[in-house]
């Protein structure tokens, strides 16, 4: 079977209102190691899932989420900012605190 596109991510993630279980996070991140690319609802589905668990694996998200069209909604973004601070990246914690800031 084949990998599901944004769209169906996008369904997929619409009809767990944006929280999904677990285990759809893990299935994402899956699909992403295969190389499909995912959506922006799917990329802030696994900072929220993996926020408290892995937030060196969030940070890893977050460069990839860098690139163009993808950005943070404010959860996500808070998310990010603890994660920062949590494993001692405060010069990051506070560039991307003036960010959220900013937008």
């Amino acid at each position: 079977m084949d990998d599901p596109p944004p769209d169906t991510q996008n369904r997929v993630l619409a009809a767990w209102e944006e929280r999904p279980p677990e285990r759809v996070a893990e299935y994402f991140v899956k699909v992403r190691s295969t190389g499909t690319p995912l959506s922006k609802r799917a990329y802030r589905s696994i900072v929220v899932a993996y926020e408290r668990s892995d937030p060196t694996f969030v940070l890893k998200i977050d460069k990839e989420m860098k690139r163009p069209g993808i950005h943070f909604k404010r959860t996500a973004q808070n998310a990010g900012l603890g994660i920062h601070c949590k494993v001692g990246m405060h010069n990051e914690g506070h560039d991307l605190l003036m960010n959220i800031m900013a937008s």
